[in-house]
């Protein structure tokens, strides 16, 4: 009986889940796209790209010291992915980010770090504290892209922590090419000065993208699959 249960449940848990493998579904032309991740944590996510998108080539940010060294490690054989000790925001020089610690899990992985200072986030999870800060460089996606002679970007792959709206707003020129963005949201203001869903999906919308698949089954964030209309 356990057994059925847990089967269900995982059905059940995994029944609206966003994947990689989603994008193909809806952007199936796309074999060898310019993908950037923001967030790449420990780098599950970018191994994935990297495995289902052989010819394309993945530029992977992740700020955090700790989260950045385990993503060394894990991508040392992914020869089309670059790899990033930067953050992503809304302009180009050095800032602060809190450094979250989950006192339930011993993973060392900061996955719910932001250049945002917490707020609900304390409340609803006190299993993760804030108590250290980091200085990192910050840059913008145009920045970026000019940078590296990036005339476009394919897949926008976003966990930042309620920083998602003020980066793509910052980047108007590089926005304007992507053609699927997948971003964390937020349902409740789970760091100071972070946009609602409702709001940042209106403005995605006036952007020219359109929803294909919502994964909201949590009180305080989500995750939303976003394609452009015209492609």
């Amino acid at each position: 009986m356990c057994k059925i249960f847990l089967q269900l449940w995982r059905k059940w848990r995994d029944q609206d889940k966003i994947t990689q493998y989603d994008i193909l579904s809806y952007v199936p032309d796309l074999k060898s796209p310019i993908i950037l991740e923001a967030g790449a944590a420990d780098a599950s996510d970018t191994v994935r790209f990297s495995k289902i998108f052989p010819y394309g080539h993945i530029y992977a940010f992740e700020p955090v010291t700790q989260n950045y060294k385990v993503c060394q490690k894990r991508l040392k054989d992914c020869l089309n992915v670059s790899l990033f000790n930067l953050a992503l925001g809304d302009f180009v020089g050095k800032t602060f980010i809190n450094v979250s610690t989950n006192k339930l899990q011993h993973d060392g992985i900061a996955s719910s770090s932001s250049l945002l200072t917490p707020k609900k986030h304390i409340e609803l999870h006190p299993e993760i504290v804030f108590e250290e800060k980091e200085e990192i460089e910050v840059t913008t996606i145009d920045n970026f892209a000019e940078q590296q002679n990036l005339s476009h970007i394919d897949i926008m792959w976003l966990d930042m922590q309620g920083l998602e709206y003020k980066v793509l707003k910052a980047s108007p020129n590089i926005l304007k090419t992507v053609r699927v963005i997948y971003t964390e949201v937020s349902l409740l203001e789970m760091y100071e000065d972070s946009i609602l869903y409702d709001e940042y999906k209106d403005w995605l919308l006036s952007q020219g993208f359109k929803i294909v698949k919502e994964e909201l089954k949590w009180k305080d964030m989500g995750n939303v699959l976003f394609v452009k209309e015209k492609c």
